[in-house]
Formats: structure tokens, C-alpha cells, sequence
């Protein structure tokens, strides 16, 4: 709302007297005048009338006032002196006044300006003067005559006229004269020296006088101030000097300066706050000194400079620095010579609640809450070549705002052609522009038409997204034909046939290293590469196709892998070029859920391994289920090893511990449970204890055994052929029993041929023994040979 209309004259007096009547002149003037300048504006500006104000100061409005109170002082003054006037004598008078005056003016210009004044100094090492009062009295008797005899005073000072504290007190022999008179020196003659605080910190003091055995004589008697002053050319003995020195008091000389001309003259204050205060105040040293203005508070103590006023006097700043002959150095110079840090070098805060404006902390990094503007050209840099970074993790939106937003303003690069915008490792998001330009080529404008040229648009940009103007287009990188760029990316709705392809890598140059690779340093899930059809349709080709010689015209020799997976440079997987798969790990196929050890298949039931060719087992073969053989042989491949049956298949040994080897037959009624068939020239069998052999069945038939053979019932039948016992070799032959019984040893013959006991062409008998019991019966059931 508007209240300006309602500005009247009568309200702007009424203001006027109110301001005047709380406030100095000076302060009332100084409101009025911004008033009038204010309404003057609103008049001009239209939101007033004028109002036809003016204003008037103290001494104009009370003009009038004044001149009529002159005139009436000036009235009075002329009747007075008329009747003066009229008094008989008063022109003598006057004449007399006026010699008095006229000598009064010439002695005291004598005396300022002709009389030679002295100089009074004082001794280089000062004496003060003694500290003594001088009193002289008169004794009487109570008849009034003179006392002449020696008489014992009692002086004593004190601060009040009567009672009080006493202060001093000197007791003495005084000798009057005839008439009764004495004098002494009191602090000297009389009692010791008066301190010198009896006078400095007491306003008055009295003396009390007592003589012989008399009362104290009242009333005491005020020392008068002239007995303060010891001396009157010297303070305290120390002379004024217009150019003090040691032990001198500085005055105030013709010029208005109190000079110090002793060397390093120092001015202390020991308690409080040493204040300076004038006018205007300047602490400088002597023209061509070359002097040093040093202030320097101690500890903790701060150099403030405080200021009341609301904008400085001159209208520069209310600190100033200035310097007309500088060349070289600093005008403003800081320092702290330590490594600390933590704190600001400058350090600039404003507002009602102060806040940070400006600051630089100990590292030098700089920061401030407002708008930095250069004058002129100006240039942001570091030093050393090193990087320049604007923003850190508390910066907003940086805006570059160049030829203030006029159209044609630019940020450029300081030289042509050798910047790069972004890093290959640090890229810019998204880079917005109205139009876009490759040198001097224009590469797309602001209607989203993109071109290498001008006319043909062969780009276009759909929602962040840019792609060929015609969707059939392929895209080629590195060359100008499919057979020479070194990346193509197809359109496949050109064609629909073997050929098609959604990208090419194709290169001629690469003779050793990478020809596509993919990295990604940050991911720590999901998938490196994803290969996939995109949709549902039915797919009858290869998820991944490899052909190291797709001429087919047998050209070089593949050697390499057609896979090969690393982890930590250690190779875990390989498939090589003739197709044999390597694994670091265990294998499983037939499922999926990996285990300690390698295995084909998780079926119940069925074969979970089936092989059309030979299985090699390098190492040991362990079953934990029953070994099955359909069908063939067990055999070695090489005709030279040995098959060894072992409880223990950490070793080669075929002792059992807690088992045995069983060869069983319980299904096929008439087989043998073991067949054996040597069709080499070999032993047929061979039973071994620790290496040894200790039972062979010959190739031809021969069992040949090392110890007893039991026999547990039953007969050694051989057949048709002849059953020898021993041989050449044989050193005797011993037939025994267990003694449990009668042992019968029977040669029966089949009635064809003869049993014979033959023990050969060597010297030798048969013994008959009983080792039990001495004797033996030989029974014959045929006939002796006599020749036997």
C-alpha cells in the first residue's frame, strides 16, 4: 500500500520539532537534509506534490528573536552609560584605568617575549631535596612572660583537625630566645625525616605541638599548601627539557612536540590499558630514516584495529596501505615460520552473524562465498605444470557465462588444436550444444540434422540417441569399404542371409597382441561379457563360433587355444587346437553341482560314463561299488606290466589285513569260478609270499612248491601217467603222522602197472622207524622183488 500521498507539511514540522527536541543539532540537521532530498526525489518522480518544504536551521528561525534581544541589551547598556557619565571625575577615572591597563600590557609582553629566562639543570645524578618543615613559635608562661629555659616539644602531624591518625612525630630540645622565640626543622632538628607519602596521599594535614607536660595545644594548625612545594624550578628534582633526556621531564615545546632525544626511549604502562587518544594520530619515524614501525603484543595478545564509523572518510578503505615508490617485494606481507597447521592466513567475515566471506587457510587453498570478478584480462593458472581442478565435493553447478551472455561469446582453448575436452578415463556425461562443429565442418545443427557436409543429412539424434539417418545404413570405422574398415557395424534388415551380421572387427595389420578386449576395473558382479539371442524365436546356429582357417584352402598350421581362461595369470581352463579340454579343477558333466572330485552324470541308475573308445587312467583307479566286466578282458595294453590285486592302494604289496580276495561263482552251475589261460610260453600260475614264489603251476603241468602240502582226506590221483615223487635232486623223501594214530602210507597200482619205490642209481635205503615207540611192521600184500 502506498502511503506516500499522505505526506503532509504540517506532518514533516511535526517531525522536524521531534528531532530536534531527542537529538543534537548536527544529527537533526544532517535527518532533515535526507529527508528533503528524498521528497525532492518522490516530487520529481511523481509519487508527491510538493509540497513546498524548506528547510530552516536553529540560527535562521531564531533570527529574529535574537536581533530583538540584541537591541534590547543595547538599550540598557546606553542608559548606564549615560548616568556613569554624569558622575563628577570620571574622566580621571577612566585615565587612571587606562595607565593601569597600558603597564599591565607592557610588563606581560616583556616578560614573554624580551626577558632572558634561565635554564635550570640538574645534576647528572639527581639528589631530592630533604624531606623538612621549618616552625618557629614563642613560649610564655601563663602570666605571658617569656620562657628562656631549654623546653622538651612534642610536633606531631596528623590528616584531621582533630582525633585522626597520626601521620609523623618528632619530639625535641628547643632553647628560645630572651623574647621567648625558637625555631627548628622539622624531619631535620626535630625527629626523624617526614615520609614522603604524609604529603602525596593525604589532601590536608595538621600539626599538633605539645609541650613539656602540657596538653596538646589547640587547636592543631593546617600546614599550608606552599609546604608541598620543596622546590619550584625542578619536579622532585628532575628539570623540564624541551628535548628530555635521561632523568628529565619532557615538555611541550613551540612547535606542539614532546621530544625524546635519548637513544631508544620507551614509554610503558605497567597495569591497564595504555591508551593514546587525539584528533587524527600518526606513528611514523624521521624523513630518510629508513626506520621500522614495529608493534608487537606478546602471547596471546592481538593487534585490533576497531572501527565505528559506517564508511570510510577519505572513501577508500578503513584500512589503507599505500605506497607510490614500490618496485619490488610486497605491500601487504604475512608470514608463519612453522610447519603447524589447522589455521587461516586471512581470514574476512561480515553479516550480523558473521559468517565466512573470504578465507585462506595454511595449506593456501582459498575460498569465498560471493562472485570473483577480474578487471581486464585475467588468467587463472598453477604453477609448475600442475592440474587445475574447479569444484571439489561440495560445489554445485559450475556456469560459464562469457561476453556476459551476448551472443558470440565462447570459452576456447589458449591454443588451436592441441586440447583435449575429457580424458579417455574421464569422460564427460552427456555434452550439449545448439550446433555442432568438426574444424570448420558442420556436424549437426540446432533442428537435430547431423552431416558430415553440407546438404545430405545422413545423422539424426532421437532421444539421446544417435544413429543414421537411414536405419540400413552400415556403419564402418577405419575405412571406407567392408573390406578395409577395421570396425563395421551391419544393418540387418538389408539382408537376411548367411552373411548378415550385426558388427565386424576386421583387421589386416595386427600381427601379435589383442584384437578385441573389454575391461571393466570396477565391476565386481555380474557378467564381463553376455552374449545372448535377444528373443524367443527358435535358434538353430552356434552361441559362439571360432574358425582359425575360414578359407578352408588349409593355409598356416593352428597351434594355439581355441579357449583359454586365466585367473591371476595361472591358466585354470584351456580347450587346445585339436580340441583336448585342460581344467585346473575337478570336472562335472551330466550336472551342475560341483563336488571335491570329477565326475560324469548324477543318474540313479544307467551308466553315468560311457565310452566308445579306451578309458586311460594314469593314477590309481578306486571303486567304490562293484566292478562289473560284461564281456571282455582284463588286460596290459603294453604285454609287459603286472596286474596286482591290494587291499592297501597306497602300495604295491598284496598282503590282506582285514580281507580277502574272493572269486566266486554262485550263478553259472558248471563253470569254473577261475579260469586261467596261458597261451605264451609262461607259468600258468605263480603265488608269491614277500617276493618269494612259493607255488608255480608250470606251462607244461608242473606244480612246483616251496613246503608241506596237507592232504585233509582223500587221495593224490594222477591219472594215467606215472606219479613220481623227487627227482634227482631230491635228498629223501619222509613220510610221517601226527602220532594220534596208526598211519598207513598205501601204493596201490590199477592193476595194470607197478608201484614202484625207486630212489634211482644213487647209494641209498629205505628206512623204516617208529620215532614213538622203536619199532615198525612192514606189511606186504605182494611180493618182494629179489632184485629190489
Amino acid at each position: 500500500m502506498n502511503t506516500l500521498p499522505k505526506l503532509t507539511l504540517g506532518l514533516i514540522k511535526a517531525y522536524q520539532a521531534e528531532i530536534a527536541r531527542s537529538g543534537s543539532t548536527a544529527t537533526a540537521k544532517r535527518k532533515m537534509v535526507s529527508l528533503k532530498k528524498f521528497l525532492d526525489w518522490a516530487a520529481k518522480e511523481g509519487k508527491i506534490q510538493d509540497v513546498g518544504f524548506k528547510i530552516y536551521d536553529s540560527e535562521s528561525k531564531n533570527q529574529n528573536e535574537r536581533i530583538s534581544a540584541k537591541k534590547a541589551v543595547n538599550t540598557r547598556f546606553s542608559n548606564l552609560y549615560k548616568r556613569y557619565r554624569s558622575i563628577p571625575g570620571t574622566s580621571y577615572l577612566n585615565i587612571a584605568i587606562l595607565v593601569i591597563l597600558s603597564s599591565a600590557l607592557g610588563l606581560g609582553i616583556y616578560n614573554q617575549f624580551f626577558k632572558n629566562t634561565t635554564n635550570p639543570f640538574a645534576a647528572t645524578s639527581l639528589i631530592r631535596p630533604n624531606r623538612y618543615l621549618s616552625f618557629q613559635g614563642r613560649l610564655t608562661n601563663q602570666f605571658l612572660n617569656p620562657i628562656t629555659a631549654v623546653t622538651s616539644v612534642v610536633f606531631t602531624l596528623y590528616d584531621a583537625a582533630s582525633a585522626g591518625t597520626t601521620l609523623w612525630t618528632g619530639t625535641c630540645d628547643v632553647t628560645p630566645d630572651t623574647d621567648g622565640v625558637f625555631s627548628t626543622l622539622l624531619g631535620s632538628d626535630c625527629g626523624s625525616e617526614i615520609s614522603s607519602s604524609v604529603f602525596s596521599d593525604n589532601a590536608s594535614v595538621w600539626l599538633g605541638v605539645k609541650v613539656a607536660a602540657d596538653a596538646e595545644a589547640t587547636p592543631r594548625i593546617q600546614i599550608a599548601t606552599v609546604a608541598y612545594a620543596l622546590n619550584s624550578e625542578t619536579l622532585k628534582g628532575y628539570p623540564a627539557s624541551s628535548s628530555a633526556t635521561i632523568n628529565t621531564v619532557p615538555v611541550v615545546n613551540n612547535s606542539g612536540q614532546i621530544v625524546l632525544a635519548v637513544s631508544s626511549p620507551k614509554i610503558q604502562s605497567t597495569t591497564g590499558t595504555f591508551a593514546i587518544e587525539g584528533q587524527a594520530i600518526t606513528i611514523q619515524t624521521p624523513s630518510a630514516s629508513n626506520g621500522n614501525v614495529t608493534i608487537a603484543p606478546d602471547g596471546t595478545g592481538q593487534l585490533n584495529l576497531t572501527f565505528t564509523g559506517a564508511s570510510p572518510g577519505s572513501g577508500t578503505g578503513m584500512v589503507n596501505a599505500t605506497d607510490a615508490n614500490l618496485t619490488s617485494g610486497s605491500l601487504y606481507y604475512g608470514s608463519v615460520a612453522s610447519d603447524a597447521s589447522g589455521y587461516n592466513l586471512l581470514q574476512l567475515q561480515s553479516g550480523s552473524s558473521l559468517t565466512n566471506k573470504f578465507v585462506v587457510d595454511s595449506a593456501g587453498n582459498s575460498s569465498q562465498s560471493g562472485t570473483l570478478t577480474f578487471g581486464g584480462t585475467a588468467t587463472i593458472q598453477s604453477t609448475a605444470s600442475r592440474a587445475l581442478t574447479l569444484g571439489g565435493s561440495t560445489t554445485g553447478n559450475i556456469t560459464l557465462n562469457p561476453l556476459n551472455a551476448v551472443a558470440g561469446g565462447y570459452v576456447a582453448p589458449n591454443t588451436t588444436n592441441v586440447t583435449d575436452l575429457g580424458t579417455s578415463s574421464l569422460l564427460f556425461r552427456n555434452i550439449y550444444g545448439t550446433t555442432l562443429y568438426q574444424g570448420t565442418n558442420q556436424v549437426c545443427d540446432e533442428s537435430n540434422n547431423c552431416n558430415f557436409a553440407t546438404g545430405t543429412n545422413y545423422w539424426q539424434l532421437n532421444t539421446l540417441t544417435l544413429s543414421p539417418a537411414n536405419n540400413t545404413y552400415d556403419l564402418a570405422i577405419g575405412g571406407t569399404a567392408t573390406s578395409s574398415a577395421k570396425f563395421q557395424a551391419f544393418a540387418l534388415e538389408k539382408a537376411a542371409d548367411a552373411t548378415s551380421r550385426l558388427a565386424k572387427l576386421n583387421s589386416s595389420v595386427i600381427t601379435t597382441g589383442t584384437l578385441f578386449e573389454a575391461t571393466a576395473s570396477a565391476i565386481t558382479s555380474g557378467n564381463i561379457i553376455k552374449l545372448g539371442q535377444g528373443g524367443n524365436s527358435a535358434f538353430s546356429g552356434n552361441g559362439l563360433y571360432m574358425d582359425f582357417d575360414n578359407t578352408g584352402g588349409g593355409g598356416g598350421t593352428f597351434t594355439g587355444n581355441f579357449l583359454k581362461f586365466d585367473d591371476a595369470t595361472t591358466t585354470k581352463f584351456t580347450v587346445d587346437a585339436s580340441g583336448n579340454v585342460g581344467g585346473a579343477g575337478v570336472g562335472q558333466f551330466g550336472g551342475i553341482t560341483t563336488t571335491i572330485f570329477s565326475r560324469f552324470g548324477t543318474a540313479a541308475s544307467g551308466h553315468a560314463l560311457s565310452v566308445a573308445s579306451d578309458v586311460l587312467v594314469g593314477g590309481k583307479l578306486e571303486l567304490d561299488g562293484t566292478f562289473f566286466l560284461d564281456g571282455g578282458t582284463i588286460a596290459n595294453s603294453a604285454g609287459t606290466g603286472t596286474i596286482t590285486f591290494s587291499a592297501t592302494p597306497t602300495t604295491s604289496s598284496n598282503a590282506l589285513s582285514a580281507s580277502n580276495w574272493l572269486i566266486e561263482n554262485t550263478a553259472n552251475v558248471g563253470q569254473a569260478a577261475l579260469i586261467v589261460n596261458q597261451q605264451k610260453a609262461g607259468d600258468i600260475f605263480t603265488a608269491s609270499a614277500s617276493g618269494t614264489p612259493k607255488f608255480t603251476i608250470q606251462n607244461d603241468g608242473d606244480v612246483n612248491m616251496v613246503g608241506d602240502i596237507t592232504v585233509g582226506g582223500g587221495n593224490i590221483n594222477t591219472g594215467n601217467i606215472a606219479f613220481v615223487i623227487g627227482d634227482a635232486t631230491t635228498d629223501g623223501i619222509t613220510f610221517t603222522t601226527d602220532g594220534t594214530g596208526n598211519g598207513e602210507y598205501t601204493f596201490s597200482v590199477d592193476g595194470i602197472g607197478d608201484a614202484d619205490l625207486d630212489w634211482g642209481t644213487g647209494a641209498g635205503q629205505i628206512d623204516v622207524t617208529d620215532v614213538e615207540n622203536g619199532s615198525v611192521n612192514i606189511l606186504l600184500e605182494t611180493e618182494i622183488d629179489a632184485s629190489s
